[in-house]
């Protein structure tokens, strides 16, 4: 009949502090399997609460709770579990009894072998049967999380190997042995804007100038020069009128009687032109209806 296997029977003694961080026990694989059966003993006076995330806790992520004073309880878990995590409301002691199995009957657990490894992450020391096979073998697993602090005193720094000859460095960026920066304007880690050369990146405007123009007649080439760098245009018709239609071009004669190209608005919009550096320029533009006066803000 198949069920636990006697010989992966393993216990696990720890202390659990009170509502402390989640206690982490790690399981070792006994012939090829790791533990799906458990058995949890509770010697603590407060609930304990097992689950396999570290965030365990009284309210969250805890599979089961077993009660204090002697409480018992037995979980398994087809998968198998490679971990656990145990947090109390008191300082407990735990013990915990750890079975492979390929079918999982109640009686099996009265009748497996009384091998037991105390395996607690703080045990100071681990006593062997026997002596290990020859070779780089291991015992269980090293648990890099909760190891003591290790002591550097026995390290012999001075018989480590030498650096290669140079300027090396441990540890560390040398600034102060950096080459030496070319001459000229450079610049280290910042966007010099005030140097940016024309036809990069638009610079930020500094001269903004307003220009009234009144267009007594409707559908008449009128025109305003803009300043020299001018980066930003606004345009409109002042007290907006969108029964109006506006024409605008960069050249003159395309505007009074509308040639192609030229950009067309309603009167009611205003014509917003961003993103340029015009060195030198003229804005021309026309009204469909007579005695309107645009408005212009071009910056530079």
């Amino acid at each position: 009949m198949a069920g636990i296997i006697k010989t992966t029977q393993r216990e696990y003694r720890t202390t659990v502090a009170a509502s402390a961080p989640a206690q982490r026990i790690i399981f070792n694989a006994m012939e090829n399997k790791f533990p799906n059966v458990f058995q949890i003993t509770n010697y603590g006076a407060q609930a304990l609460f097992i689950g396999t995330l570290p965030t365990v806790s009284a309210l969250k992520d805890f599979i089961i709770s077993i009660p204090g004073g002697g409480g018992s309880a037995v979980y398994t878990d087809p998968s198998s579990l490679r971990e656990m995590y145990l947090y109390s409301l008191s300082d407990a002691n735990i013990i915990i009894k750890s079975w492979a199995a390929d079918e999982v009957f109640s009686s099996d657990l009265y009748q497996t072998l009384a091998t037991t490894i105390i395996n607690s992450v703080l045990t100071s020391s681990v006593t062997l049967a026997a002596a290990l096979p020859a070779g780089t073998n291991k015992i269980g697993v090293v648990d890099i999380e909760n190891m003591p602090a290790i002591a550097l005193s026995n390290v012999d720094i001075a018989s480590l190997p030498e650096l290669p000859a140079g300027d090396n460095n441990i540890g560390n960026v040398d600034v102060v042995t950096l080459p030496s920066i070319p001459a000229g304007n450079n610049n280290i880690g910042d966007v010099d804007v005030t140097t940016i050369a024309a036809g990069q990146v638009v610079k930020p405007g500094t001269a903004p100038n307003i220009y009234n123009i009144t267009m007594t007649s409707a559908n008449t080439e009128y025109s305003q020069a803009l300043p020299a760098g001018c980066k930003k245009i606004f345009a409109s018709i002042q007290d907006a009128d969108t029964s109006v239609d506006l024409r605008f071009a960069f050249v003159t004669g395309k505007v009074a009687t509308p040639t192609a190209p030229y950009y067309k608005y309603n009167g009611g919009v205003e014509l917003i032109i961003d993103g340029l550096e015009i060195a030198s320029g003229t804005l021309y533009f026309a009204c469909s209806g007579a005695g309107k006066i645009m408005q212009i803000i071009a910056i530079a």
